[in-house]
């Protein structure tokens, strides 16, 4: 075995018992506050009600307490001069079997900071409260209804602008949290169209995410334009031709050909060239932190307005996968509506899913993302040299930091280049599509590799999944998502996908 594979392997190893520390600090610093918080109650709620709430959080407390304990233990371990395979493979399947101790009991986590509240608390009461844990900070009518949103999802919304958005000041930028990603697009739909900011003409990438793309062409009609990212001189010339009132992109395409637009390019003419009023709809699902257009544009034209939107089932809860979340990042005149109008359509998180998401600094997210693009660009390129050099069932691999993808000239430089890619086969067929993936979950089996047959990304382990295959506005693909396997893990991957080609061919 390859001594530095070992090592390399190693190091992400530490980097992982780090995320998993970090995540259980997260949690533990939420049961901490609420204790606090259950500890000031005494006066207002039935003691017996008060003890029981403090048992429920000592309970899931030293749980909590005991996994940091066992990991950090496990981390002194990792320090060998000389690791082995079998040792690598050992501390492999520990850091596993503790990530799924910790997700099992993060939505109890969030259950417990809920449990003493209602979700129509009291801006007053004569004996008992029935506001929880935000008694005396009620006020009828302004935050006595949870679905309203004002105090829960705060505590989200302020973490992510501080941690996770990048700009010269944060002033006049909004942040509002959805209870998923399609409900912060339905939650920015509404608002463009109640208060018709559509103009004459609305601008949509081709290749923007597939129910999206169906609720703008339902309502918008004739009025769209639908436009190849790729051609980044063409958008600019429609835009400049047709003034569009909203422009709909994604920042990388969860497509066949993950087509990435070029929106600095095009954010740039934005901001110096266009001067008509212009809202910016940008799905940033696929990038996340490692995409911040608010820097570009702040301060610099009035008349552009930007919403970022991002689906926090993928990539910010670090591969838990337990609650739906979203979130909208506003900057520009009138956005501030955004907050009434998801009071309107109720698209406001639940209470308990903010407080089982992980709250962990940018740097140890980042680190995650280098992970994911690291596992995603030598699988795919690895792939890409195996399919170039023999014929077989695939044509193909399509990746937005290979050099035969059509956006490479500015996706190499992006730090992110995403976390999954796709196969374009020979002879496509959804038969052919549903014998691999069946293939390569058989093969991960018998070498003891774990693959899941499954939608999404931002996992740990990988997935690989048949992708638009009932939706009707986009082909059928399929799509390989790598998890944050460690460089060991990655090689065992190589040879499950290589064997499936080969034996499909």
């Amino acid at each position: 075995m390859n001594n530095d594979l070992l090592l390399q392997s190693i190091i992400d190893l530490k980097n992982d018992f780090e995320e998993s520390v970090a995540t259980v600090s997260s949690m533990l610093d939420n049961l901490n506050k609420f204790s606090r918080q259950v500890r000031s109650l005494r006066r207002y709620i039935r003691q017996e009600t008060l003890e029981l709430a403090q048992e429920n959080i000592q309970y899931i407390e030293k749980k909590f307490i005991k996994f940091s304990q066992n990991i950090s233990m496990i981390k002194d371990h990792l320090d060998k001069p000389t690791p082995t395979l079998e040792f690598v493979e050992k501390m492999q399947e520990e850091k596993d079997r503790y990530f799924d101790l910790i997700r099992t009991q993060m939505n109890i986590v969030g259950s417990i900071v809920t449990s003493l509240d209602f979700q129509s608390p009291s801006f007053s009461h004569s004996v008992y409260t029935m506001a929880g844990k935000y008694t005396g900070k009620i006020i009828g009518t302004i935050n006595d209804y949870k679905r309203e949103g004002r105090l829960d999802n705060q505590t989200l919304e302020k973490w992510y602008l501080k941690n996770y958005v990048d700009a010269v000041t944060k002033f006049n930028i909004h942040a509002y949290a959805t209870n998923c990603g399609m409900a912060a697009f339905s939650t920015i739909l509404n608002f463009i169209i109640m208060e018709k900011l559509m103009g004459k003409t609305v601008m949509m990438g081709n290749n923007v995410y597939h129910e999206n793309k169906k609720l703008i062409t339902k309502y918008f009609g004739d009025r769209v334009i639908s436009v190849d990212e790729l051609d980044t001189g063409r958008i600019i010339k429609l835009i400049q031709k047709q003034k569009p009132g909203v422009i709909f992109f994604d920042s990388l395409c969860n497509t066949k050909q993950i087509n990435v637009p070029n929106l600095g390019a095009i954010i740039n003419f934005l901001v110096n060239e266009y001067h008509h009023d212009l809202y910016l709809v940008i799905d940033n699902t696929c990038l996340s932190s490692t995409f911040q257009p608010f820097k570009m544009i702040q301060w610099r034209n009035k008349k552009l307005r930007l919403l970022l939107l991002e689906s926090l089932l993928k990539y910010l809860q670090f591969g838990s996968d337990r609650v739906n979340a979203g979130m909208i990042i506003a900057y520009g005149k009138n956005t501030e509506k955004l907050m009434e109008y998801r009071e309107h359509l109720g698209t406001n998180i639940s209470d308990a899913s903010v407080y089982a998401i992980p709250f962990l600094g940018r740097n140890i997210f980042e680190q995650r993302l280098k992970r994911f693009n690291r596992n995603a660009y030598l699988l795919s390129s690895y792939l890409q040299s195996y399919v170039e050099s023999k014929k077989t069932a695939i044509a193909e691999v399509i990746y937005p930091g290979l050099p035969n993808h059509p956006s490479y000239s500015w996706t190499k430089e992006m730090p992110f280049q995403g976390s999954f890619f796709t196969l374009n086969f020979h002879r496509p067929s959804i038969r052919m599509y549903k014998k691999f993936i069946e293939m390569a979950v058989l093969k991960a089996a018998k070498k003891k590799v774990n693959i899941s047959g499954g939608t999404s990304f931002g996992f740990n382990s990988c997935r690989v999944y048949l992708t638009a295959l009932r939706i009707g506005n986009a082909e059928p693909f399929v799509r390989i998502s790598v998890g944050t396997e460690t460089r060991l893990q990655l090689t065992k991957l190589m040879e499950v996908f290589t064997e499936t080609i080969d034996d499909l061919s």
